[in-house]
């Protein structure tokens, strides 16, 4: 693949379906990082927290070849029968350990990692600094399905921080993403 094509949508989710989208990733989430993540420009960076066996990792990839993503998660699960695009760049550790050793900037992040309220405002809390003035932050699993997820962010967002809802994503399965950025 080449780093400076961006792949359509359709062949997107096509090559995802021949290796099997697990109960982890819906189609609707494939659309939403896809729309996200395409219309980053050259050069942006995307960090996400979360990596587990790299199938949304790879969406950012597809989608934004000419961006730098970072996929963070303390158990290396990466499935190796799918090929890692050159812009990737894997850290196996804690997402506790983002906010010293990373560097901000970052245009769009997405927090997939510790499901549990306490762990996902540590991620928050660790990630939301890295975040670019006009970054976007996708949360996943923000549903009753995952109740510790919902009340983290929802706890984060009543503290009177300035984001706003850009998009929430729900389908047959209950999953669901809840996106958000800074104001425009």
């Amino acid at each position: 693949m080449s780093l400076n094509t961006r792949k359509p949508l359709p062949e997107i989710e096509a090559e995802l379906i021949k290796f099997g989208i697990d109960n982890y990733i819906t189609t609707g989430d494939i659309r939403l990082f896809y729309r996200l993540a395409s219309a980053l420009p050259p050069g942006s960076q995307i960090l996400e927290i979360g990596t587990n066996r790299g199938r949304s990792t790879r969406i950012f990839a597809m989608a934004a070849p000419d961006c730098n993503i970072v996929t963070v998660d303390k158990f290396d699960l990466w499935d190796n029968s799918l090929s890692q695009p050159e812009n990737i760049r894997r850290l196996i550790m804690d997402s506790s350990e983002v906010a010293g050793r990373l560097l901000g900037g970052y245009d769009l992040i997405f927090i997939d990692g510790d499901h549990l309220r306490d762990g996902v405002l540590s991620d928050i809390n660790n990630c939301i600094p890295l975040l670019s003035e006009k970054g976007i932050v996708i949360f996943h699993d923000y549903t009753g399905s995952w109740p510790g997820v919902a009340e983290a962010v929802n706890l984060y967002l009543s503290t009177g921080v300035e984001f706003e809802r850009i998009e929430t994503v729900e389908d047959e399965k209950d999953t669901v993403c809840f996106a958000m950025r800074r104001p425009q």
